[in-house]
């Protein structure tokens, strides 16, 4: 039984990614896509604007579809792109 609870872990556990940013901070304006791991180990998407990039929390600060304010901290992205606009 505790060799199964092993495997489960294991079989969902996140494994350590490469980061693949192409979002720099001079991005800001342009509609961005992130994946990036959040501090409970999860993963977390987000799509939205990019309004700025906080230089001292070393963080992207963008406003999501829903006008959602959200952070996102450089060093746990794994994916990041400049996509196009939204659809209407």
């Amino acid at each position: 039984m505790r060799a199964g609870l092993s495997r489960r872990r294991a079989a969902g556990s996140v494994r350590p990614v490469a980061s693949r940013n192409q979002v720099a901070p001079s991005d800001v304006g342009k509609r961005v896509s992130f994946q990036y791991e959040l501090p409970n180990g999860y993963v977390g998407e987000v799509v939205g604007v990019l309004r700025t990039f906080d230089d001292a929390a070393d963080a992207y600060v963008l406003i999501d579809r829903d006008g959602r304010l959200v952070r996102v901290p450089r060093a746990g992205v794994r994916f990041g792109r400049v996509v196009g606009p939204a659809p209407s």
